[in-house]
């Protein structure tokens, strides 16, 4: 399975189909920090007695909010020796198609296949928001399932960051129109922070962004400026102070700290609400399971487990 996800990982990093603006980028992505021999290799190491003596059914039930979004979720099923049925979102669905396509001609033996109609699977793999995931474990109470809703990332900054490391963080925040759960949407910065070198690096991006993006940016700046709401405008995202995740694409929230230990204690409480936290400084959010660095956010390697439920041990198991 190596050789064909290897093989993949070749036809995606030059893939042409176009379904939004960074269906590229998000195949290239995965080409490089997925589906390269040596880290397929690499990551295997970890788990003995790959791939397991019967093979079952996983049904794969994909988020469709930025592209390739399950593609994670079908390398392990893959790898671990399993058969994938895959139900890519309506708005993923050309993208994922091309991808089963693609495994099929690589080698037809591939067990992989898109999903039609019902199925009845002996496990499930699905992502979504919250209401979607409570039904999906309803009507699969009696097998086992491996289930992800709603989650969201910050990063968390020191004031002492270059100009490129912003740059980063502008990629974390502003990339796939801030969606899908490794988006930034809060950042922590400490009391006293100087806005200017990252407004800077903001607004830089105005011209870049998509109409996704610009035309929630607009109508949420109209309404702050209708209530004189207090804000930063970048040009390219309202920065709104707030320790809650922002809710809607265009804004990204901000709070100040006076302690790592203030940072720690949040991570704690809000666990359950966090996918990543991005930062170049790991000190200050005493090494985070789901830490990354600025500018990483939007690139998952293998090991990079989304909620921190290790995809391939559950694999192990059914």
């Amino acid at each position: 399975m190596i050789e064909v996800l290897t093989e993949l990982g070749r036809r995606m990093s030059n893939y042409e189909l176009r379904i939004t603006n960074y269906d590229g980028v998000a195949a290239r992505n995965i080409a490089r920090d997925m589906l390269s021999r040596e880290l397929l290799t690499a990551w295997l190491a970890d788990y003995p007695g790959l791939p397991v003596a019967k093979p079952r059914n996983v049904f794969i039930i994909m988020a469709g909010n930025i592209p390739f979004v399950g593609m994670h979720d079908l390398v392990c099923v893959l790898v671990a020796g399993h058969r994938a049925i895959v139900k890519p979102s309506s708005r993923d669905r050309k993208n994922m198609e091309w991808v089963v396509a693609q495994l099929l001609a690589i080698d037809p033996h591939t067990p992989v296949s898109i999903a039609h109609g019902e199925c009845a699977p002996d496990a499930v793999i699905a992502m979504g928001s919250d209401a979607t995931i409570a039904a999906i474990a309803a009507s699969h109470a009696r097998i086992p399932t491996l289930l992800r809703g709603n989650r969201s990332s910050l990063a968390v900054l020191t004031g002492r960051e270059t100009t490129a490391e912003l740059e980063g963080l502008a990629d974390d925040v502003l990339m796939y129109s801030g969606l899908g759960c490794r988006s930034v949407s809060l950042v922590w910065m400490p009391r006293g922070y100087d806005f200017g070198s990252l407004v800077e690096v903001l607004r830089r991006r105005e011209g870049t962004l998509p109409e996704t993006w610009r035309g929630s940016f607009r109508q949420t700046r109209a309404l702050m400026q209708m209530t004189a709401a207090p804000h930063i405008d970048t040009g390219a995202a309202l920065l709104t102070k707030s320790r809650d995740f922002a809710q809607s694409p265009g804004t990204l929230n901000y709070t100040f700290y006076d302690t790592p230990t203030e940072i720690t204690e949040w991570l704690k409480e809000h666990n359950e609400q966090i996918q990543c936290v991005a930062t170049n400084h790991s000190s200050l959010i005493t090494d985070h399971s789901r830490a990354t660095r600025l500018g990483q956010a939007q690139h998952p390697g293998l090991t990079d487990y989304p909620d921190g439920c290790d995809t391939m041990q559950f694999l192990k198991t059914i």
